[in-house]
């Protein structure tokens, strides 16, 4: 991208910081380059998945210790995982659903046989997305077509 367009993307990003949580718009200005400039970074560390299979040990140098259980219980019978590398973190009941993501250009993930290592890669997507973060499993159509939310959005913030 080039610079104009990531100084374009980085105040889209400030601005909705500021019209979202009423920070001064110096942090604004400061947390949005800073995560665009990890947006892009992580872009080139997601490049490393081949074929649609993640492969861990090319991807996820340092696991996350910690996996919240919604996770775990959430990929149980699931197909594939995606992330918009924003805040929109999705879980694919079924194969059918996993070609509908691909169709709309997401990039899927698909899930082997062990659901811990796509627990610890949808926790560190979560940890990693902006503050509208959240993770919804989706049924196909016939299948109990709905947006399940696994983690809501706005679950981690604190109580006033």
């Amino acid at each position: 991208m080039s610079n104009e367009v990531n100084e374009q993307v980085i105040a889209q990003i400030a601005m909705t910081l500021f019209e979202t949580h009423c920070y001064r718009p110096k942090d604004c200005f400061k947390l949005a380059r800073e995560f665009f400039e990890y947006r892009e970074a992580e872009r080139q560390r997601f490049k490393t998945v081949r074929g649609g299979i993640m492969n861990l040990d090319e991807t996820l140098p340092d696991p996350h210790p910690y996996v919240d259980d919604r996770i775990i219980e959430a990929l149980e019978g699931a197909h594939a995982i995606t992330w918009d590398e924003c805040h929109k973190v999705y879980i694919s009941a079924d194969p059918k659903m996993t070609k509908q993501f691909k169709k709309i250009g997401y990039p899927m993930t698909l899930i082997k046989n062990d659901v811990n290592d796509a627990a610890i890669t949808l926790q560190e997507w979560y940890d990693e997305s902006c503050p509208l973060k959240f993770i919804q499993k989706v049924h196909s159509p016939g299948n109990n077509e709905d947006y399940e939310d696994v983690i809501p959005q706005f679950d981690d913030e604190e109580e006033s």
